[in-house]
């Protein structure tokens, strides 16, 4: 890494720490065939981190939704199981979340549609309400 890309990362840690913004940037991505899922952390003291993740339609196994107890609030959560035993899961903070929601059911047949799990996931605070996705009702 460069000094000077060393010290914008620095900086942007700081800004997100100071303004109390999340620390991480989540990006769903739809290619052909599949989504491609984008973290990139920003820890302050922390090396910079970031991963990319493609996960093809067709490799997926089974789909989670749940939520996560962050202290003062809760995160829901998708997690996907491939068929190679791998998982990869997404925040609902990610950039184009509403669009993976419409995604999901219509890229694997038997998925719950959203109006059908969400609410349930959400039900009670601070509890990780479990919910399949994937492979649905037939």
């Amino acid at each position: 890494m460069k000094f000077r890309d060393f010290i914008r990362y620095r900086i942007e840690a700081g800004k997100r720490g100071f303004l109390l913004r999340p620390a991480d940037d989540w990006q769903v991505s739809f290619q052909p065939g599949g989504l491609v899922i984008s973290h990139i952390d920003y820890r302050p003291f922390l090396a910079p981190g970031g991963s990319e993740n493609f996960v093809a339609w067709s490799e997926i196994e089974r789909v989670f939704a749940g939520q996560t107890d962050d202290f003062t609030w809760d995160t829901i959560w998708i997690t996907f199981i491939l068929k190679d035993g791998a998982s990869c899961s997404v925040p609902e903070t990610a950039k184009r979340w509403d669009q993976l929601l419409d995604q999901i059911p219509a890229n694997l047949r038997t998925a719950l549609r959203k109006e059908s799990w969400l609410p349930q996931v959400m039900r009670t605070a601070f509890d990780s309400n479990i919910t399949q996705l994937y492979p649905g009702p037939t």
